[in-house]
């Protein structure tokens, strides 16, 4: 589909994995494009599950922040971007495939969005999870703001999206949203697994089982989703952000040579 994005399909299951290793598995608007697509095409050729899985160290760390540097019109950038990662993320929710994330590494800012958006979540020792948008001088995007509330409580939310905290695999699975922990080793099958089990064990009711969970859960999910964009583009225009999407940029940089 794309060099960002790797999909393959077997039987019930279809597996998208993340292909931009070199950049964190960062989103770009081509990587955003080719997920919303993956998963059109998933739920119309009646596919039961999705998982979502990433090559190299980092599960996904995010919007590309490299190209928000680049950008002549940083707000404008960020709310092209943040818009069609949104429309990506909004169709996974509302998809009637089942959605399972395999993460063997970091999950921050719009990579915790993705995760969260999933609705069954593996993870490995390797895995952490963290906002990271207040080290860019950013504001939640993805869904964070909605999901993490949803999913961990109000103020462990705000303590998350404010502090830098990093959730290791484990803290995650005590707060809620991890399911299952296991070696990076088990990972792949443990997924494969469960993938085959919900396909098989539920059938053709696995996805109308997430639609009536789901929409008890999500009210609100798609207002938040524009509010998020809107705030994050106002942010990403401020002297400030820029700084520190610069000095990012440059920290990672030196880190690499």
């Amino acid at each position: 589909m794309t060099n960002s994005l790797e999909v393959s399909r077997d039987g019930d299951v279809v597996t998208v994995t993340l292909n931009r290793s070199e950049a964190g598995n960062s989103l770009d608007r081509e990587t955003a494009r080719a997920l919303h697509k993956a998963v059109e095409e998933a739920e119309a050729t009646g596919a039961l599950v999705m998982v979502i899985a990433a090559h190299g160290k980092v599960f996904c760390a995010g919007g590309d922040v490299a190209s928000m540097a680049r950008a002549g019109d940083p707000a404008a950038h960020v709310d092209a971007l943040v818009g069609e990662l949104h429309e990506a993320l909004a169709a996974m929710s509302h998809s009637r495939v089942f959605v399972i994330a395999a993460i063997d590494g970091a999950a921050a800012g719009g990579g915790l969005g993705l995760a969260l958006t999933a609705d069954y979540l593996v993870a490995t020792p390797r895995a952490s999870f963290l906002t990271a948008y207040s080290g860019v001088g950013l504001t939640p995007d993805s869904g964070v703001s909605s999901l993490l509330v949803r999913s961990v409580g109000l103020h462990r939310a705000l303590a998350l999206a404010t502090s830098g905290r990093v959730l290791s695999a484990e803290e995650a699975r005590e707060w809620g949203f991890v399911a299952e922990v296991v070696t990076s080793e088990e990972l792949e099958a443990t997924v494969a697994t469960r993938a085959q089990g919900f396909a098989d064990r539920v059938g053709p009711a696995l996805g109308e089982t997430k639609r009536l969970v789901r929409s008890a859960a999500e009210t609100g999910y798609l207002s938040q989703l524009a509010d998020e964009q809107r705030t994050i583009s106002k942010a990403a225009g401020t002297t400030h952000a820029q700084e520190c999407i610069r000095g990012f940029v440059d920290r990672s940089r030196n880190t690499r040579t």
